[in-house]
């Protein structure tokens, strides 16, 4: 009589069964190995959720202190924004950049701080900020890196000037901050004889942007571009 052959679930089962043993065993001869490994997994985790509650802790204490230095900003007192007022015991943004830079509202002190320091015409301090401020997506995007676009320009760094207009042109593109960004470019190229980049931004606008304001500025432009070129 020939041997009757095990059904596929009765194979599975065995294979299942097999490998639990295999586990057990591995388990077993493994114990301090296994809880050191849940330890540290354990630690990990524990790690990775303290870190964000304290990094939410800290950054409800930066925007706390944010409330007066925002306040000398509107009234453009740029200099007590900046390094607070020791007589009324406010902190400004600098020194919030030290303490809480890692923070949502610390990267926005950043951007302030920019501000400030380009208004008390301080160019590199303001770009030392600018350059370390995280751009926001979207159209909140776009004034801080018109801003830096302008300080490198106070600095004399044209060509860099005009790369970071057409990159704010370009961070979201509107009828109205790209054209003005795409001149702003254009302008700065040409301080550096740079007319081919030049004509780029300004033909941008007059090809895509032709029914906004800036038209008849991007063919002033435009004219004085082909003027250059033939001389």
């Amino acid at each position: 009589m020939s041997k009757k052959h095990a059904s596929k679930d009765e194979i599975t089962k065995d294979v299942l069964v097999t490998y639990y043993a295999r586990l057990v065993d591995v388990l077993n001869r493994n114990t301090k190995a296994v809880i050191i490994i849940g330890v540290a997994i354990v630690l990990i985790l524990g790690l990775g959720i303290g870190y964000y509650y304290h990094e939410q802790h800290q950054n409800t204490k930066a925007e706390d202190l944010m409330t007066n230095a925002e306040k000398y900003l509107r009234e453009s007192d740029y200099q007590k924004a900046l390094n607070g007022d020791p007589q009324n015991y406010t902190v400004g943004f600098s020194q919030i950049v030290n303490k809480y830079g890692s923070t949502t509202a610390g990267n926005l002190a950043l951007y302030y701080a920019a501000v400030c320091e380009f208004n008390l015409n301080h160019y590199q301090k303001a770009l030392d900020y600018i350059q370390k401020y995280e751009v926001p997506k979207g159209i909140l995007g776009v004034g801080p890196l018109s801003l830096h676009a302008v300080i490198l320009s106070n600095l004399g760094k044209y060509k860099e000037a005009g790369d970071l207009y057409v990159k704010a042109a370009h961070w979201e593109q509107n009828d109205n901050t790209t054209p003005y960004n795409l001149i702003a470019a254009a302008n700065a190229y040409l301080k550096v004889k740079d007319l081919s980049n030049a004509r780029k931004a300004v033909t941008e606008v007059l090809n895509d942007y032709g029914n906004t304001p800036f038209q008849t500025e991007a063919e002033k432009l435009d004219g004085y571009i082909q003027t250059q070129a033939k001389s």
